[in-house]
C-alpha cells in the first residue's frame, strides 16, 4: 500500500487533561475542535490548545496503533511526549517493535495557520452536497457514462469519502491480501435487519467506521458494514453506493457480492418481495456474470468454493436473515430469469 500522510496529535483541554487523536488533515481538524464539532469530549471541554503533533508517513493502520497507543499512557507519559517529542517514536518501539516514520511538527505552525484562516468551516448540508454531487460521477464513471439507476430506483448515497475509500482498501488488503476498491459481481446476498425504519439503517450505514461494540468483527477492520441497496417495508429501493464497489455486507463472499438490505424484520413485507425481484432483474441485466442469488443465512456454504475469499478461518458468524420462508418466496419470483439461467442461482 502507498503510504499516505496522516497526523497525530496531542490536545490540552479547559480541565487539563490530555487527547490524543489522529487525521489526514490537521489545520482542518484542529479548526473543529476549536469550534466544538471534533468529538463530544473535547465539545464539553473548550477551549482546547494543540501542544503537539507529528507527520506519520505510514498507512492509516500505523497511524490508529500510535494514537491508541499514547490513550492507553498514564498522564505523566504524555506530559513527557508532549514536552520531549521525540520520546514517542521510542515508546511506540518499544512497546510495538515498529520503527515507524515518525516526523515531529511544530504545533505552532498549525495554531498560525488556523488563526490566519479566512474561510469558514463548511456546512454540514455543504459536505452532504459535495458527497451526493461525488456519488453520481462515481455511479457514471462505474456504468459506463450510461443513466446510472431506472426511474423506479432512488439513490441515497451514504458518504463516500476519502476515509471510506481507505478503510475499504485496508479491509481488501487484511482480508484478500490485495487492495481493491470495486469488483465484478458474481452474486447477489439479500439481507434484512431488524431496525424497521429507513432512515435509521440508513443513519447507520453512512458512518464509515464500524461502532466500538461490535468489538469481534471490528478486530478484522474498521470498515463499517453498508449493503449497496436498501428496500424498506413499503417495497421502496434505494441505492446507497456504486454497485460495482466492495461493500462488508457478507463474511467471505463481498469479493463478488451485491448486497440488498431490508428494512424491518427477518420476514420480508409483499412489497419488498415484489421490489426485490425487481431489483434482481435489474441487476441480473446489468452484471451477465451473476449466478447465485442467496439468503444471508446461506453465506457458509459456499466455504471452500471460488467465490468465498477469506484468509482467517476463525472470522465467523452467524446469521439467520432473511426468514427462510421469504426466500422460498422470493425464489418462486425469479421465473423470469428462464431455466437456462436460474439453474445457477439456487445453492
Amino acid at each position: 500500500m502507498k503510504n499516505k500522510l496522516f497526523w497525530v496529535y496531542i490536545l490540552r483541554v479547559r480541565n487539563g487533561n490530555y487527547y490524543t487523536g489522529y487525521t489526514n488533515n490537521i489545520i482542518r481538524r484542529y479548526r473543529e475542535h476549536l469550534a466544538g464539532t471534533a468529538s463530544r469530549y473535547t465539545r464539553s471541554f473548550r477551549p482546547v490548545k494543540l501542544k503537539q503533533c507529528w507527520q506519520v508517513l505510514e498507512d492509516q493502520g500505523k497511524a490508529m496503533k500510535i494514537e491508541s497507543l499514547i490513550k492507553k499512557k498514564h498522564r505523566k507519559i504524555k506530559e513527557k511526549i508532549v514536552n520531549n517529542p521525540k520520546e514517542l517514536k521510542k515508546i511506540v518501539f518499544k512497546s510495538t517493535g515498529l520503527d515507524l516514520n515518525i516526523r515531529i511538527y511544530n504545533p505552532t505552525r498549525v495554531i498560525n495557520a488556523v488563526s490566519k484562516g479566512k474561510r469558514p468551516l463548511k456546512t454540514a448540508a455543504f459536505h452532504a452536497g459535495i458527497h451526493k454531487i461525488l456519488f453520481i460521477l462515481l455511479l457514471y464513471i462505474s456504468t459506463g457514462f450510461s443513466r446510472p439507476y431506472p426511474h423506479w430506483m432512488e439513490y441515497k448515497p451514504i458518504r463516500l469519502t476519502p476515509e471510506r475509500e481507505i478503510l475499504t482498501r485496508d479491509y481488501t488488503r487484511i482480508h484478500y491480501g490485495e487492495e481493491r476498491l470495486f469488483m465484478d459481481p458474481q452474486m447477489i446476498v439479500i439481507h434484512s435487519t431488524s431496525i424497521k425504519g429507513f432512515q435509521q439503517s440508513w443513519n447507520y450505514f453512512n458512518n464509515e467506521r464500524i461502532e466500538p461494540k461490535r468489538s469481534f468483527i471490528g478486530k478484522y477492520g474498521k470498515l463499517n458494514i453498508c449493503p449497496h441497496y436498501m428496500v424498506d417495508r413499503a417495497g421502496k429501493i434505494y441505492q446507497l453506493m456504486p454497485d460495482n464497489m466492495i461493500a462488508r455486507h457478507v463474511i467471505g463472499l463481498n469479493y463478488f457480492a451485491i448486497g440488498i438490505e431490508n428494512t424491518g424484520g427477518r420476514k420480508l413485507s409483499e412489497a419488498q418481495l415484489v421490489s426485490n425481484a425487481r431489483l434482481i432483474r435489474y441487476l441480473a441485466e446489468k452484471y451477465p456474470d451473476i449466478k447465485y442469488i442467496i439468503g444471508h443465512y446461506e453465506y457458509r456454504k459456499f466455504e471452500g468454493t471460488p467465490v468465498f475469499i477469506e484468509r482467517y478461518k476463525e472470522y465467523r458468524t452467524y446469521k439467520n436473515d432473511p426468514d427462510r420462508r421469504s426466500m422460498k418466496r422470493l425464489r418462486k419470483e425469479l421465473k423470469f430469469l428462464g431455466p437456462d439461467r436460474r439453474q445457477n442461482y439456487y445453492y
